[in-house]
């Protein structure tokens, strides 16, 4: 960057920041300051200093090391002041070795910045510039009032200070203002913080840097305020005058901001108790903390029984105050550790929302002294609570879960406690309800799985196997169904005849199939290498996700971005999708349009009728596994089988067999021309490269001479 000279003001200051923005700021600054700003490279830094004289140099050190290297040349040829600019956590190492005097941080306050730049000059005031000096002094002492920003000087030998202009009123003092280093201490920081905050000063004056500064918090005051402290220690000067320069700023907005943000992320509104996000913080640290000890802890998971009638009652303000008494009933039931058990115990209480507490119990010995909390909680909770003059009562249903016996993670825990929680109130006679596995089925596990299964696509719990479909006369491949598998770490493997029905009926079913398409389609793309007539992939559409689901632009989206063929993809729909009539039959035929097969599956156990079947676009039908079972041992499940074939046949369909299990059958189905057949006798369910593997080896005419 060229130099900007100009007109000299008391001195000029070195810029030698490369960020135009930020470069002009600065200079803004200087000028305020009484100096004149001179912008120079990193490598015109040390070169221009005798032309130029500057008094003060500015050196922004974020990026590489060639700003450092720039304080380093500075150093050699200068004893001026160099004031580092950084965004850093920590001056880089090197810093004072390199002659960096002081620093401030990013952003840049600009009250702060001219304060310390007036500390580090001693510049001989000009013949004729005292009516200035004093105006300028005036104008510097006006912006450090009107930012709460004073200073303070200390001897550090003799451990006297001196308050300069504003400091006083920063740290509203009254006189006789202090002139020791301890008068002042007591009047601004808390006794059991003097010692941090004089350890503080003397890092400072041996060179460690303080970024943050040193904070205190006023003493003995009904609405205390804040400070922080700035260390300037200006090394020339120290040999000779042992003193230090002490920037302080009222921060006490600052402070109060932060807290209320905090409050808003970490706390309810409502109670003022703990959220769940903050509660889950607290529950995973203690964890970490008792993993070592033989102590337990227990999680106690709260549903208040009654709370909808005194809702529907008394309205939802009374509502709201009925969860504000529940909250500090809680807190004093639970204050007293010692109280509640036989040992020292720590309680932590949330609202996870709702109607829904949770208190965390640490330091136990036994699981028992869980039990008496929850006992000393349902019977706080019972107690009669008036809202607008009338007694209403409402009880708690609690839910308790042992740390480690019943989960080694908050989430684990959690999920226990509120499992725990359901058994209690399924049972009238019940306080509470202690975890055990057997909880996790039923209504539970279904609340655990819904959970669970939300996001599960996303997590990488979600994978795919592959059941291969053979042709019955000619013993080559045609393709593969894929086959949905959920691994979760709570529920271990969950069938798909488990969770896709709860996954249709919550509506998640649209993230899993949609991820299953485009898995599914991404897959069968790398089949066609080396191939010319590849296999085709079937994947299962659920009758939500064409009735509720954008289905159509689902499918374009995975052919696009897998660059698969569409006549290589085929759309298996269950017979239950007949109910739907006209409301199904449009999107179908687009997606046939583009040359999908669409096939219909479990044909023959539902709602099949041979009007519907000539309405629906299908291309194949194929047939359910309890027909194929019985072909071989039931004489009506046989004629049944050869009639479908044959009437498929006749309208121009395909026929699949799921479920050949055995050599009976499949003699049976290739004696009477079906055409495709899958199940265990051909090929399990495998994986994508077992199946890639399958494909490479398999042998269409050693195949038929098994099958004969």
């Amino acid at each position: 960057m060229q130099a900007e000279l100009g007109s000299r003001k008391s001195g000029a200051a070195l810029i030698v920041v490369p960020e135009t923005g930020l470069a002009r700021a600065l200079g803004r600054i200087v000028e305020s300051a009484g100096l004149t700003p001179l912008f120079v490279s990193v490598a015109e830094a040390a070169s221009i200093l005798d032309r130029e004289k500057p008094v003060i140099a500015l050196v922004d050190l974020d990026g590489d090391e060639a700003p450092l290297a720039a304080c380093r040349n500075i150093r050699r040829e200068s004893q001026l002041p160099i004031l580092a600019i950084t965004s850093n956590a920590r001056l880089p190492a090197g810093c004072r070795e390199a002659g960096v005097t002081d620093f401030v941080t990013k952003p840049i306050d600009r009250e702060l910045l001219t304060t310390r730049i007036a500390f580090h000059l001693e510049l001989p005031a000009p013949p004729r510039a005292g009516a200035d000096v004093e105006r300028r002094l005036h104008r510097l002492e006006s912006a450090q009032a009107l930012a709460g920003i004073g200073y303070w000087e200390w001897d550090i030998e003799s451990d006297e200070v001196r308050l300069g202009p504003g400091a006083a009123a920063v740290l509203q003092l009254r006189d006789p203002l202090p002139t020791q280093l301890a008068d002042l201490l007591d009047a601004c920081v808390e006794v059991g913080d003097q010692a941090r905050f004089v350890a503080g000063l003397r890092d400072a004056v041996a060179g460690e840097p303080l970024l943050d500064g040193l904070l205190s918090r006023q003493p003995r005051a009904l609405e205390p305020r804040f400070f922080k402290h700035f260390v300037s220690v200006n090394r020339q000067a120290l040999a000779t005058e042992r003193l230090i320069t002490v920037t302080v700023r009222d921060v006490t907005n600052e402070r109060r901001a932060e807290e209320g943000a905090r409050r808003i992320a970490f706390f309810d509104s409502l109670t003022g108790l703990p959220n769940r996000r903050l509660f889950e913080k607290r529950l995973a640290a203690a964890l970490r903390r008792f993993e070592s000890q033989l102590d337990a802890v227990a999680l106690l998971f709260l549903d208040l029984d009654g709370f909808k009638q005194v809702n529907d009652r008394f309205g939802h303000a009374a509502g709201d105050e009925v969860l504000r008494i529940v909250g500090q009933r809680l807190i004093e039931c639970t204050r007293a550790g010692d109280e509640i058990a036989r040992v020292q115990t720590q309680a932590s209480i949330s609202r996870f929302g709702g109607d829904e507490f949770a208190v965390l119990l640490t330091g136990l010995r036994d699981p028992e002294d869980a039990a008496e909390c929850a006992r000393r909680v349902h019977a706080s909770l019972s107690e009669p609570i008036y809202v607008e003059g009338a007694e209403t009562r409402i009880g708690a249903s609690v839910g308790i879960a042992i740390y480690p016996r019943d989960g080694v993670s908050a989430e684990m825990l959690l999920s226990a406690a509120d499992a725990a929680m359901y058994a209690a109130k399924s049972d009238a006679s019940a306080i509470y309800a202690f975890y055990h596995a057997d909880l996790h089925a039923g209504p539970a596990r279904k609340r655990l799985m819904i959970e669970q299964l939300n996001g599960a696509e996303s997590r990488g719990e979600l994978s795919l196997l592959w059941q291969p479909k053979f042709d019955l006369a000619t013993g080559r491949i045609t393709g593969a169904e894929a086959l949905a598998r959920w691994q979760n770490p709570l529920l271990g493997s969950v069938l798909p005849s488990d969770f896709v029905p709860v996954a249709e009926e919550t509506g998640l079913i649209l993230k899993i199939g949609q991820w299953v398409l485009e898995a599914a389609c991404h897959e069968a793309g790398s089949w066609s290498e080396g191939m010319i007539d590849p296999p085709a992939v079937a994947v299962n559409v659920s009758r939500v996700q064409l009735v509720h689901g954008d289905l159509e632009r689902v499918v374009y989206d995975a052919l696009m971005r897998s660059s698969l063929d569409p006549r290589r993809l085929e759309l298996e729909i269950t017979e239950s999708l007949m109910i739907e009539g006209e409301n199904a039959i449009a999107p179908l035929r687009d997606l046939g349009a583009i040359g999908l097969t669409l096939a219909l599956d479990d044909f023959g156990s539902g709602y099949s009728t041979l009007a519907s079947l000539v309405r629906f676009p299908v291309n194949t039908l194929k047939l359910d596994r309890a027909l194929i079972r019985d072909i071989d041992s039931n004489p009506d499940a046989a004629r049944v089988v050869r009639a479908v074939i044959r009437m498929a046949h006749d309208l121009g369909r395909r026929v699949v067999a799921e479920g050949v299990d055995n050599h009976a059958a499949l003699r049976f189905l290739r004696e009477f021309d079906c055409d495709e057949a899958q199940g265990f006798l051909l090929a399990k369910p495998m994986t994508a490269s077992e199946f890639r593997s399958l494909l490479a080896s398999w042998r269409p005419s050693e195949a038929i001479a098994r099958w004969r």
